[in-house]
């Protein structure tokens, strides 16, 4: 059971984002914003429990990619339905998400087995991504340093970087699914080739 911790971590997460809708729909910004440090905090808990005592699982792969994606994609539409967020960029991060999952559908699909591993670019567009949405919620807190997180929102400041690397790690996965797509077409075809022999 105790090895079991990172996923019960990842499950609740997953959950985080009933407050955090309830929040921006109220706009309870303080609220939004523990709640989404709660999220970022136990995100990096079970990654690092589940590596340190090697915890790890094929049910955890999944749901801990999930959970960051139903929690801080659900923010980011509830941002836009608020107006608070550009549409231009929540269509974009939207339509990488499309691109990841359904080529990873087509490859499990294809070829069975799949291995889920973010990649540098992924990783870095999920601290990106989530950092631009603390600065909006934090520009949205009546407080000295409101103007500050406001100033950094813009086409050239924080939306210009998600938008940047939500194209760029989306691309990347393209190559990613293509490369894998191609080897294992290739292995499979040298098999066949080995059995007609």
């Amino acid at each position: 059971m105790i090895d079991q911790i990172p996923n019960i971590i990842s499950v609740l997460r997953l959950f985080l984002i009933v407050p955090v809708a309830y929040g921006i729909l109220y706009k309870h910004w303080e609220f939004v914003l523990i709640m989404l440090v709660i999220a970022g905090l136990t995100d990096l808990l079970d990654g690092y429990v589940a590596r340190r005592f090697e915890w790890t699982s094929r049910f955890g792969e999944i749901v801990d990619p999930i959970a960051d994606k139903v929690t801080f994609g659900g923010a980011c539409v509830l941002l836009t339905l608020e107006g608070l967020w550009p549409l231009w960029l929540l269509t974009i991060v939207l339509a990488r998400e499309g691109v990841i999952l359904g080529g990873a559908a087509a490859y499990k699909l294809l070829y069975k087995r799949l291995d889920i591993e973010p990649t540098l670019l992924s990783k870095t567009n999920t601290i990106i991504l989530v950092s631009v949405i603390v600065l909006e919620v934090i520009a949205q807190i009546d407080f000295q340093y409101q103007a500050i997180a406001a100033r950094g929102l813009d086409v050239w400041g924080g939306y210009g970087l998600v938008a940047l690397f939500s194209i760029t790690s989306g691309l990347d996965y393209v190559r990613l699914w293509g490369h894998r797509a191609y080897m294992e077409h290739k292995k499979q075809s040298s098999t066949d080739t080995d059995e007609l022999n």
